[in-house]
């Protein structure tokens, strides 16, 4: 899992988050029939909210993203957990590792 802009982030910043779906030997899954593409995010307040991802190429890569567009997003100073999930279209589904982060305030808070 990795962030652009990453280190520690802002409060209300816009940032764009990808990680790659493994098996269990490292290797990069084709995830182009993904029918499902989640990542589960996890506030300092424990509050867990859950939005939709996309493929971030065309899936073969295993690479899936999501990109915070919201001002509102990152709404609380602390650390944070971020994982990736999806389901393929045989039903298989896959969890990324988790990758934490920190929201720092902004200086007019």
């Amino acid at each position: 899992m990795s962030c652009s802009n990453c280190g520690p982030l802002k409060k209300a910043q816009k940032v764009n988050f990808k990680a790659t779906i493994k098996d269990c030997d490292g290797v990069a899954i084709d995830v182009s029939t993904a029918t499902t593409i989640e990542f589960t995010f996890k506030k300092p307040s424990k509050e867990i909210v859950t939005v939709t991802g996309t493929l971030f190429t065309d899936g073969s890569d295993g690479i899936i993203n999501y990109r915070v567009t919201s001002t509102s997003f990152l709404d609380e100073v602390g650390i944070w957990q971020v994982e990736g999930y999806v389901i393929l279209s045989g039903g298989d589904n896959f969890h990324t590792q988790k990758y934490t982060f920190r929201v720092e305030a902004n200086l007019d808070d």
